[in-house]
């Protein structure tokens, strides 16, 4: 009996206990363990000899179980498992990283390739064009060119996944292949709206110069441009203007590239949009107004959604530095309610907005105005609570506000401040000033009338 008949004996015996109690369905599941004892009997060289030779049953078991990490036997291997084998080598690569399985993904052979695309094979929704993108293979990308629009689960190209790897000579190659370059992934993306998002200037150049579409939009109604704005970077915002991009137009919530902007602090874009001749008055809720004051922009103007003006948002940020330049410009924001009935004011709502109310009220702003429902400031302080209510409450009342007025319930600011027992003492302190409030009332009202009885003698 010679040496390679009884090699196959005596390895179709050793895999007996491994083919009863594997059923096949995960060939790639810890191939190099089960067949370490193999290896280890009659090593690499009499193993590839009877890969090479592969025919029959016992070499099908061996073969669905056994990518050493040599790239012919890999090809071996996978002549005789088929689809079902590559699937689970590859599978097993990306899920793995393992350096017996890696050489599949890796790999530039012709013949692997071929076999790639040939045999339609998806791992994980993904066709082989897709994972040679993922493991940035150019040479495997050349052969898998049929394939260039191919889509994965969630209807990605192989370009929109070039541009998630970062790789403008992968970019560069597929757009020359044919890719295509508006190709719209499940949200209606296109691979431009992923080179904007991450500011990758490189790529959007790629894009532009393949005619992509610079207006696109997605299912959120954003496009490039406001994805450009997000990020915060000029030379791309340049980037899509010079190719044709709409400066003002309007995307989720109505905001314009310049809304976003400006809700950001990005001064270098804004400036530059601005430059562009860009509607300046358009209303949204734009926090960082202080950029835009000084280019003629209405402080004034109100967001269609809430009916907010820029004033509501810098009350609820709590920027006095910007309130300041807004109201040295226009004070007319200070009596502008919301669609809920609030005033600026009524946004106030802690120790670090002191600074402001003084501001309000030393602009004009009524220290005791009332919302919707007839609640001043200190009853909706009083009325949500919270760690500082009682400083900020302190605060309004050495202020001069008043704590006597009641709400269109009947309630005054004592009243809900007695609900939350973490309030008493504030309770207790509104109590006092109610009192001292009323005491003062009544020595006016009589020195009033001691002053009319003196008149009428």
């Amino acid at each position: 009996m010679t040496m390679l008949p009884l090699a196959h004996l005596s390895l179709f015996c050793l895999l007996l206990h491994v083919a009863a109690v594997d059923d096949g369905d995960d060939f790639a599941n810890d191939l190099f363990t089960d067949l370490s004892p193999l290896l280890a009997l009659f090593g690499e060289r009499v193993t590839t000899q009877f890969m090479s030779q592969s025919i029959g049953l016992a070499d099908c078991i061996i073969l669905a179980m056994a990518p050493l990490g040599i790239v012919t036997i890999i090809i071996s291997a996978i002549r005789v498992g088929g689809p079902a084998l590559m699937k689970a080598i590859i599978g097993r690569a990306i899920e793995n990283l393992s350096a017996a399985e890696i050489e599949i993904m890796s790999s530039t052979s012709k013949e692997v390739c071929e076999l790639w695309n040939g045999k339609t094979i998806e791992v994980n929704g993904r066709a082989p064009i897709h994972l040679a993108v993922m493991a940035k293979q150019q040479g495997v990308l050349d052969l898998l060119a049929r394939d260039v629009d191919a889509r994965d689960s969630r209807e990605q190209t192989p370009l929109h996944l070039t541009i998630g790897q970062d790789s403008t000579i992968l970019t560069e190659l597929l757009l020359r292949l044919g890719a295509s370059v508006d190709a719209k992934d499940w949200i209606n993306q296109t691979p431009l709206h992923l080179a904007t998002t991450r500011g990758l200037n490189d790529a959007v150049k790629l894009l532009i110069q393949a005619k992509a579409d610079v207006n696109a939009e997605d299912t959120e109604r954003q496009k490039p441009l406001h994805n450009a704005v997000k990020w915060g970077d000029e030379g791309t915002v340049r980037l899509l203007i010079d190719a044709g991009a709409e400066v003002d137009v309007k995307g989720q919530f109505d905001q314009t590239p310049l809304h976003l902007a400006a809700e950001r602090g990005y001064s270098d874009v804004v400036r530059l949009l601005i430059d562009e001749k860009v509607d300046v008055n358009a209303r949204d809720w734009g926090e960082m107004v202080e950029l835009l004051v000084n280019v003629g922009v209405d402080v004034n103007a109100v967001c269609e959604e809430h009916g907010h003006t820029a004033m509501h948002h810098v009350a609820k940020k709590g920027m006095a530095d910007v309130a300041s330049v807004m109201l040295a410009k226009d004070r007319k924001s200070l009596k502008i309610k919301d669609k809920s009935g609030n005033l600026p004011v009524h946004y106030l709502d802690s120790p670090a907005s002191e600074v402001m109310f003084s501001m309000f009220v030393a602009a004009g702003g009524d220290k005791d105005a009332t919302d919707s429902c007839g609640r001043t400031l200190i009853h909706r302080i009083s009325r949500g609570g919270g760690s500082n209510a009682t400083e900020f409450d302190m605060f309004l009342v050495r202020q001069g506000v008043r704590v006597d007025l009641r709400d269109k319930e009947g309630h005054t600011a004592e009243d809900y401040a007695r609900r939350l027992p973490e309030l008493k003492d504030l309770a207790d302190c509104l109590r006092e000033a109610m009192e001292r409030n009323r005491d003062e009332q009544t020595r006016h009202e009589q020195g009033e009338g001691e002053e009319s009885g003196h008149e009428q003698r």
